[in-house]
């Protein structure tokens, strides 16, 4: 029997054609987090932290082992009593996942990316994209605040972004318009990506949607952030401004030739002398994830981050000190690090990067 697995969306399994009752939401949990680890042993103290966290029942690794006897008998059934099993091995102090090249969307999602980059063919992301069918594990919610399936999360709204972005300079910005929205949509206070779908509506020529975008984040950013829009909005909501102007004569916009500043020939053949704007100064990088609105407490951190940050000021611009936060999985580094960014990102002028 053939084993497909989906987590991209609800965690389900098939045994060829065949649904697989995978049972209760803790046990689609233990077979997500073997998913996640793709083929790698996952340790039972990992099981047990990621579905548990600091506060494990005395029963939690009983809970563990019964859970993978369950989902072992439900994928495969017809496994003699006792033997080991080929899909669900133990290994060492854990389990691993030893699954069919293609049976498992995750690693097919991931596979695919790698093939786009490599072939530079667009269509491995759009075969790529079509295995998502919602938030991953999405029915498992003790899974939700998991690193590994937030940065699923951001992994997939990085593809979808580079596949958009392929759309536009194909020409195919009505495309584009539908998947930027869709990332836009789940994340509404990140205006880089707010930024692409107002440049992807004035492409597609539905300038009323990408004014109407641009005031709607503008008005957001300020009543739950406090901040003003940053360079890379601002530039966007420019370039709109800009193609909005009409000439002082009231005329059209003559034709163009670049470097020259001249228009083509026009009326008697003579060479017109037309005035060229400026390019557009070039945005900096504002790729700071959206901040958290119910953040509290680790005042003493960011007092910290802050001491660092004022310290590195006095020191010569040649050097350059890196700032580690390190702690145990899911306790709120990255949360805690977008926090203090976006409170002191006034003090970095030349732009904010993030790298996951």
């Amino acid at each position: 029997m053939v084993v497909r697995i989906q987590v991209l969306g609800m965690t389900r399994a098939w045994l060829d054609d065949r649904p697989v009752d995978l049972g209760p939401a803790g046990q689609r949990a233990v077979l997500g987090l073997l998913v996640l680890g793709e083929g790698r042993p996952v340790t039972r103290s990992a099981l047990v932290e990621a579905l548990w966290g600091d506060h494990p029942p005395e029963s939690a690794v009983n809970v563990v082992q019964t859970r993978v006897k369950h989902l072992r008998k439900a994928l495969e059934p017809d496994r003699p009593s006792r033997s080991v099993s080929q899909l669900i091995p133990r290994t060492g102090d854990g389990y691993r996942l030893v699954a069919a090249p293609g049976s498992v969307d995750l690693a097919e999602f991931r596979r695919l990316v790698r093939l786009a980059g490599q072939e530079r063919n667009v269509d491995r992301l759009d075969e790529a994209l079509r295995l998502w069918h919602g938030d991953p594990l999405v029915d498992v919610p003790v899974l939700a605040g998991h690193p590994a399936v937030r940065a699923l999360v951001e992994e997939r709204r990085t593809v979808l972004t580079r596949y958009a972005d392929a759309m536009l300079a194909d020409g195919h910005a009505d495309r584009a318009v539908r998947l930027l929205a869709e990332a836009a949509a789940a994340h509404p206070l990140d205006e880089v990506g707010q930024a692409r779908l107002i440049r992807a509506y004035q492409a597609a020529g539905r300038r009323a949607q990408a004014f109407a975008t641009y005031h709607a984040v503008r008005e957001q950013l300020v009543e739950e952030l406090g901040v003003d829009p940053g360079p890379e909005l601002t530039a966007a909501h420019e370039a709109l401004l800009r193609a909005d102007e009409p000439r002082r004569d009231g005329g059209e916009q003559p034709e163009r030739t670049g470097r020259t500043g001249r228009a083509d020939r026009v009326g008697g053949g003579r060479d017109l002398p037309v005035s060229v704007p400026a390019p557009p100064p070039v945005p900096v990088p504002a790729e700071l994830p959206a901040d958290t609105g119910g953040f509290v407490g680790r005042q003493a951190e960011l007092a910290e981050l802050d001491r660092l940050a004022t310290a590195d000021r006095e020191r010569p611009a040649t050097e350059l000190r890196v700032i580690v936060l390190s702690g145990t999985p899911g306790v709120g580094k990255t949360t805690l690090a977008v926090r203090w960014a976006h409170r002191v990102r006034d003090q970095f002028a030349d732009g904010q990067l993030y790298v996951n």
